[in-house]
């Protein structure tokens, strides 16, 4: 006598996939902004970190020469090294960071999304800025205190 028997099929059926589909599309939703929101705030550490490394130069200077300026009769340009402005200081830029003397006593540092880095689109923030006084703020929708804290 001869019995034929059947080998079960091996595989997966079309609800399986479509199960297993779903909740990837699930989960790289859920994922994916969280993933942009984290690298966002490393951006944003790093530029904040900037602006105290460059108004910790902007007071040893001033403790120096009794001036923010870079001279005593320079108080337009940006007095700051160029090894300041860069953020991060290798790699892919970010941010930019500049600094505005108004007076001899007085500075605004800003650290502005580079145009075509990664943080171009940051609404949110956008540029941070830092004065003499430690006054924190920034140009975007969020508050100063969320921006600075986050």
């Amino acid at each position: 006598m001869n019995v034929s028997r059947r080998r079960p099929q091996a595989g997966f059926t079309l609800v399986e996939m479509a199960v297993v589909a779903t909740l990837i599309s699930i989960l790289a939703a859920v994922a994916l902004p969280a993933y942009k929101d984290a690298i966002d705030r490393s951006h944003r550490s790093g530029a904040r970190q900037a602006l105290l490394t460059a108004a910790q130069w902007m007071e040893r200077n001033y403790s120096s020469n009794n001036t923010y300026c870079a001279s005593a009769t320079d108080c337009g340009s940006d007095p700051l090294p160029e090894s300041l402005k860069a953020v991060p200081s290798s790699g892919t830029r970010a941010y930019t960071v500049t600094a505005r003397t108004a007076s001899a006593s007085q500075y605004l540092l800003t650290a502005t999304p580079v145009s075509n880095g990664p943080m171009r689109s940051d609404n949110r923030c956008k540029a941070l800025t830092l004065d003499h006084r430690g006054v924190q703020a920034v140009t975007g929708t969020d508050t100063a205190e969320a921006c600075w804290r986050k």
